[in-house]
């Protein structure tokens, strides 16, 4: 004698899309970062050392000073 497994329809439909989404899950650890990025990955890419200091402030000065001179602005 064979025996059958009998799922109710309502089941199926909740075991296919279980499935479907199944794909969708991402296990990462919270607070690493955001935007899906290892701990390690965070580590890595961020405070890093900037041996020239205010670069950032200079440069941005520099380019102002050049937009300035090229358009006439005192």
């Amino acid at each position: 004698m064979t025996t059958t497994n009998t799922i109710s329809a309502s089941e199926l439909a909740e075991q296919n899309a279980e499935d479907t989404y199944e794909q969708y899950e991402k296990y990462f650890n919270a607070g690493s970062g955001g935007k899906q990025r290892s701990k390690v990955e965070v580590e890595i890419n961020s405070q890093r050392h900037d041996a020239g200091g205010d670069t950032r402030k200079i440069v941005t000065a520099m380019v102002n000073n050049e937009k300035n001179r090229l358009h006439g602005h005192k």
